[in-house]
């Protein structure tokens, strides 16, 4: 096997979707990537096959997952101690799987077996739920992993019962964490310190991206419920609505939204309603508000409504169809769609969700099984020429992040990388606080209320508070000397922002000309949207995933929470580490690019696939159509619920030796659906999952907010950290997704508090742009620094 001169090699030894989504962003980011196979082909490349016969190509899944990596094939896989695969295992620097701790033991694939074998070596385990806890090596799906995360619960019509969006997104969306913890310990290495090894729990990942449905309930007594595609039940102007040809998704939340909404509907009277003013005016005021949206949006085309409301500054976007997406304006301009030949076919794979100073990243082409061949070369000295005999607590502790974001996405990029040891500085305005202050308000914090939001409390954990007020005098300047102390910056603004306040990356470089420097429009900067403002609520549409989520084409859905958030952010926190990564290579700083609506499309890549493919067998065509149950069933209760999957004849008939046991063994899946049906419309559905789980069948109730944070699985984790915050008191907060086999930290970042307004400035002015006290106080009284809020909220209350 020869390697390709990248400093890195990691192996995916895993079977399924998460650890193949984890190798395939670090190929795609520049680490040299091989998957070990069986003589027969990989699980994936026979996915959709069915009762384990091969299709007579590559499935759809497998060429959009392995595009980039190498193949190499042992007789022993999944078996990893023997001599083959042993050989395998000391040549690499990153072992990547999603075997569940039990299984990963006895093939050899735990973290001491690896250390043994290769000192060098850290194991990424990418499992439903972690490595530890009494669900750990319990059997699970996608379906079933994410109805225990509390997601299940939330996503779907209130009439009917929940859903799961399209796909296999629990497991790609781990995947993303372990390819950012991944590459955060290459940095670490490179810098010349050992780095441990970690896991990356899909509950953990997926119960850390609940929005304000956890906040909303621990601060504001709010427990969310199911809304189809709006956000609250009797909340107007936050709907899917049908065009002359089409559908478009709009979201009107702050008061100068609702300005505008009123002007483009020609509605004077509408903004003088000093009722119409307030979100619960809105509330009273529904009927006649959608009756006028639901008329506005029948008389025009999709694509004429959406530049209108953008025009008007409100978000929107489409809800776009694989077609569309394929001439997508935007994508399009952006190249966003890279070529491979498939079996002869041209086929547009999606590439990385962001562009670069040094370019697109290319999907590479889908290998043939066992075709990297030979010996490894020798692992390259490292660059620096340090030993690794350092241990930091967390991989990334030592670099700073410049955080100028706002809302969810940004803040929580930037919380990942604190999560990982960064030193993070959170930059707002007295006149631009980050409207998340105001989100999910404690109802025992008194004034004032910036204070007091639970949304920002959340998502802005482990940062330190720095208030510039960059429309006065002498403020840019100061950002920029912190541009110059800092490693990262992250900004979310929309595309037009940077360059007004003359702090894009043509004036940041000059600063920095080693800074990673990470922006996150809603559509990317540049092309015909690249001005246009979105929220995640509107974006999962512009990315294809909604379209494909629900019952399409009549009914789609889009997620329970605004889903291209924490995709944005992971993505955004990608994107740093690689750059990150890169420079302790070369010496060079890099610009990312992010749009959101691409993180969207880059979840549905298999789908894509096969929208375009020619293929001998085209009844496959469902990327799940290997369960012979999939699904959701109604429990004992009002609106609860139970997640069931069955892929495999033995899991198949331990279900039907519980729900029928008197049934015939060649019983119908139909009617063994009937029967589980009315098993578990009689029980409550945590004692259905224990019976289930028992006989070895995958199955999880969907977790309201109150039982997710009494989950006995997630408390004997102490995934839920106690935050002191100093207005609102001990409050629970999601930790991260991934954990570190280092000493244990009670008090590490998850459980440091989001800051104070204004409460750092002083500190981090004195010692990283060497400020005196009276310079400061010089700054203050102009009113270029320091200072509070000085509206009461951006957002209508």
């Amino acid at each position: 096997m020869t390697r390709s001169g990248r400093p890195f090699l990691a192996l995916n030894c895993g079977r399924g979707a998460a650890s193949a989504y984890c190798s395939k962003l670090l190929a795609e980011v520049g680490v040299d990537v091989v998957m070990v196979e069986p003589p027969g082909g990989h699980p994936l490349r026979l996915e959709g096959g069915g009762h384990g016969q091969p299709l007579p190509t590559d499935s759809d899944e497998f060429v959009y997952l392995a595009a980039g990596v190498g193949s190499v094939a042992i007789e022993s896989w999944p078996n990893f101690t023997s001599a083959e695969a042993l050989d395998l295992l000391s040549n690499a620097d990153a072992i990547i799987h999603d075997f569940q701790p039990a299984e990963a033991k006895a093939l050899g694939l735990d973290d001491d077996s690896v250390r043994t074998c290769n000192p060098h070596a850290f194991v990424v385990g990418i499992t439903p739920f972690g490595s530890s806890g009494p669900y750990c090596d319990m059997p699970a799906s996608d379906l079933t992993v994410y109805a225990l995360s509390g997601h299940l619960q939330l996503t779907g019509r209130p009439e009917q019962a929940p859903i799961m969006p399209y796909g296999k997104q629990p497991s790609l969306y781990a995947g993303v964490h372990g390819a950012v913890a991944t590459l955060a310990m290459f940095v670490a290495r490179m810098r010349g310190c050992e780095v441990p090894n970690v896991e990356v729990s899909v509950q953990e990942a997926l119960a850390g991206a609940l929005d304000s449905a956890v906040n909303g309930y621990t601060y504001s007594h709010v427990l969310r419920g199911r809304y189809g595609n709006r956000t609250s039940d009797d909340l107007p102007l936050l709907d899917l609505y049908s065009t002359v040809d089409g559908r478009v998704m709009v979201c009107v939340y702050t008061d100068a939204q609702w300005e505008s909404f009123c002007h483009l509907l020609d509605r004077p009277e509408w903004l003088a309603d000093d009722e119409l003013r307030t979100v619960a005016g809105r509330r009273r005021g529904s009927a006649e508000l959608e009756t006028a949206m639901r008329g506005w949006f029948g008389e025009r085309s999709t694509s004429s409504a959406f530049s209108d409301l953008q025009n008007a500054r409100i978000p929107a976007s489409p809800f776009t169809t694989l077609d569309e997406l394929l001439v997508d304006p935007q994508l399009t301009y952006r190249s966003f769609f890279d070529r491979i030949d498939v079996d002869g076919q041209a086929i547009r794979l999606p590439t990385l969700p962001f562009t670069s100073t040094t370019g697109r990243s290319r999907s590479g082409v889908v290998p043939r099984l066992g075709e990297t061949v030979g010996e490894f070369n020798e692992r390259p000295p490292r660059s620096d020429g340090t030993s690794a005999s350092v241990r930091p607590a967390l991989p990334l502790q030592g670099l700073r992040v410049l955080d100028f974001t706002h809302g969810w996405a940004g803040p929580y990029a930037s919380m990942e990388l604190a999560f990982l040891g960064a030193e993070v500085l959170k930059i707002e305005g007295a006149t631009r606080p980050d409207g998340a202050r105001y989100i999910s308000q404690h109802i025992a914090c008194e004034e004032p209320s910036y204070e007091c939001g639970g949304y920002f409390h959340e998502f802005n954990r482990a940062k330190k508070s720095v208030v510039l007020n960059l429309e006065a005098t002498g403020a840019r300047e100061i950002f920029l000397e912190l541009v110059q102390e800092c490693d990262v910056l992250i900004t979310n603004f929309s595309a037009r922002v940077l360059p007004k306040l003359r702090l894009d990356w043509d004036h940041v470089k000059k600063a920095n000309p080693h800074l990673v420097a990470v922006t996150m429009p809603a559509f990317g900067t540049g092309g015909p949207y690249g001005d246009y403002v979105g929220y995640g609520e509107a974006i999962e549409g512009a990315g294809g995933l909604a379209a494909l989520s629900g019952h399409p084409p009549a009914d789609p859905i889009r997620s329970g929470v605004a889903y291209p958030d924490p995709l944005a952010a992971l993505y955004a926190a990608l994107a740093a580490t690689s750059g990150l990564l890169k420079r302790y290579l070369d010496g060079t700083g890099e610009w990312f690019d992010l749009s959101h609506q691409e993180c969207v499309a880059r979840m549905v890549g298999d789908a894509i696939v096969r929208h375009q493919r020619i293929r001998p067998d085209t009844s496959v065509h469902h990327d799940r159509a290997q369960h012979l149950i999939d699904g959701v069933f109604p429990s004992a209760g009002s609106d609860e619920w139970i997640a069931i999957s069955i892929a495999s004849v033995a899991q198949r008939q331990a279900l039907r030796k519980v729900v029928c046991p008197d049934s015939p063994s060649d019983i119908s899946t139909e009617d063994l659906r009937r029967a589980t049906k009315l098993w578990a419309l009689e029980r409550n559905k945590h004692e259905a999952m224990r019976m289930l789980l028992d006989v070895g069948v995958p199955s999880g109730a969907a977790l309201r907010i109150p039982e997710l944070l009494a989950d006995p699985h997630l408390v004997a984790r102490g995934f839920f950290a106690t935050v002191n915050h100093k207005k609102v008191g001990p409050t629970q907060h999601p930790g991260a997704a991934f954990r570190f086999d280092v000493e244990d930290v009670a008090n590490g970042p998850p459980s440091v508090p989001a800051p104070l307004f204004d409460e750092h400035t002083d500190e981090v002015l004195s010692r990283s742009v060497l400020r005196s006290a009276s310079e400061v106080a010089r700054l203050r009284a102009a009113g270029a620094v320091g200072g509070a809020p000085s509206v009461s909220s951006p957002i209508a209350q």
